[in-house]
């Protein structure tokens, strides 16, 4: 008993000298370093003490960024995608529709914009057995390589327009209540990669033409007049989708328009005018709300003719840069913004990551934008802690846990 007595003591010793002579485990951080960025200089950070703050022992400074970005003229490229109601209450329209955009297609013709166009219609389209919202109508007399694909210089413009127009049009919506120009939009930027209609920095242009709302009444059943006009709206008929597809398909900042040229809201005598035809018309609800949303034109089916979109377009190339991309999300969403030439009327906010201008701002502009991004530095040594706890475990193995063992 003695013996143990001993043992025990010399034991403890032994565990005080070793903890005496290796000390606390200690492990140090280098100290903060100073960011660099483009700024001509950096600001140091609120770490504390040698590079190490009291929690995490992590540190953050700042560095300074300058952002240049020129904006060009995007060789004013535009794709536009002509959407008409193909329905039976169009019969009479469409057979004014080739004279009331006579117009429109002369000046597109003389324009300096780099166009192309493609064009569906509202109701689904019978190919192979099946039936597809938002396929591309072939163009009549047109040789092209891809005949749905009509492009700037070609001749016979307005013959084309006509022809397509005249005999094109009726692919299985006339005698249907159900127009969709919205679902038909949606799914013919969903098919992009196959039809060519829409290129890489070109801006973009929907004309939506029709007397009718999407789905005939737009998703109001008071509105119904006849007995097969559908009342339910799907998630590709709003027009919110619409934009978020196209988002998704073209990019955040594709510079679009859409166009309506409808039976305007509460323009109740373009509406009795289209009821005299023969057939119930409806106001254009949802196509004016696809329009104020998208910043584009609403323009008046009852017009003799449709020549102001061409002014639509000339917006949508005008509106050269809206939002600049930024490296990070400024710290105190401060940023010094300088545009030459000089323009006071534009204002600048940051949202995000992103430095958005109002009015946008046009081609031939540079925009310097300065401002600082955080940098944050975890300084502790990886399994710093899972070090200590070993060593200890360890030590209550060899030495506590067999001392311990003793009094058993």
């Amino acid at each position: 008993m003695f013996m143990k007595f001993i043992y025990v003591i010399f034991s403890f010793l032994l565990l005080n000298l070793f903890l005496i002579s290796c000390g606390p485990v200690k492990f140090s951080s280098s100290s903060n370093t100073e960011a660099t960025g483009t700024g001509t200089d950096t600001t140091q950070g609120t770490g504390t003490g040698n590079g190490t703050d009291n929690n995490n022992n992590s540190t953050t400074s700042t560095k300074n960024v300058k952002t240049t970005y020129t904006v060009t003229s995007q060789q004013n490229k535009v794709d536009i995608i002509l959407i008409l109601d193909n329905s039976s209450s169009m019969a009479e329209d469409n057979s004014k529709l080739a004279s009331r955009l006579t117009t429109f297609v002369s000046q597109l013709e003389s324009s300096a914009i780099d166009w192309q166009m493609c064009m569906t219609v509202t109701s689904y389209i019978p190919y192979n057995g099946s039936n597809y919202w938002g396929m591309s109508i072939n163009w009549s007399d047109y040789n092209g390589s891809k005949r749905w694909l009509l492009n700037k210089g070609t001749s016979n413009l307005s013959t084309i327009f006509q022809n397509t127009i005249n005999n094109n049009l009726a692919t299985g919506g006339s005698g249907t209540n159900d127009e969709r120009g919205i679902k038909a939009a949606y799914w013919h930027v969903n098919y992009k990669d196959y039809n060519s209609c829409y290129r890489n920095g070109a801006a973009l242009a929907y004309i939506f033409i029709s007397d009718e709302d999407e789905r005939s009444i737009g998703g109001k059943e008071s509105e119904k007049y006849y007995s097969d006009e559908t009342t339910l709206l799907e998630q590709d008929d709003l027009p919110s989708s619409l934009v978020d597809k196209i988002k998704a398909s073209l990019g955040n900042n594709i510079r679009l328009r859409a166009n309506s040229i409808i039976v305007k809201p509460e323009d109740s005598n373009c509406l009795q005018t289209q009821d005299n035809q023969g057939t119930k018309a409806h106001y254009g609800t949802l196509y004016k709300e696809l329009s104020t949303l998208t910043g584009g034109g609403v323009g008046s089916i009852c017009d003799t003719d449709y020549a102001n979109n061409l002014n639509y377009f000339n917006e949508v190339i005008n509106d050269s840069l809206s939002s600049m991309a930024l490296e990070c999300n400024p710290v105190g969403n401060n940023v010094s913004v300088t545009i030459t030439p000089t323009n006071s009327a534009i204002t600048s906010t940051v949202q995000g990551q992103s430095l958005v201008f109002n009015p946008s701002v046009p081609s031939g502009s540079t925009i310097v934008a300065e401002y600082k991004c955080a940098i944050s530095t975890n300084n502790r040594l990886p399994n710093s802690v899972p070090e200590e706890i070993s060593i200890l475990s360890k030590l209550y193995t060899w030495i506590v846990a067999p001392i311990l063992g003793l009094f058993k």
